[in-house]
């Protein structure tokens, strides 16, 4: 039996309440807890390396409105993309609507 999601969309890093980024983001989640997913900066902030002052806070929040925090497993600021390990798997929405842009 197959259980693999495999999940593709558009989302946002956050920090300490700060939006830093829009992502395009894909992974494929095997476990509910053990994911790990490639982050493609489109707009924003492009260090969100483990040696941004943000690292210990990112979250990723897809555009479903799950979230999770994230730890960088490698990556580029030059080019934006990134991969990175969603800690503990993913929380269901909504306690992120105050992090949507606009709001």
């Amino acid at each position: 039996m197959d259980t693999e999601v495999r999940t593709a969309g558009h989302g946002s890093i956050h920090a300490m309440g700060i939006w830093l980024a829009t992502v395009e983001y894909s992974f494929v989640q095997e476990a509910p807890g053990d994911i790990e997913a490639k982050i493609y900066v489109t707009n924003g902030e492009r260090d969100l390396s483990s040696d941004s002052i943000f690292a210990e806070e990112m979250i990723l929040e897809l555009e479903d409105g799950r979230w999770g925090r994230i730890e960088t497993l490698g990556g580029s600021a030059r080019n934006g993309v990134y991969r990175v390990h969603i800690v503990g798997g993913l929380s269901a929405a909504p306690i992120r609507n105050a992090l949507q842009p606009g709001a």
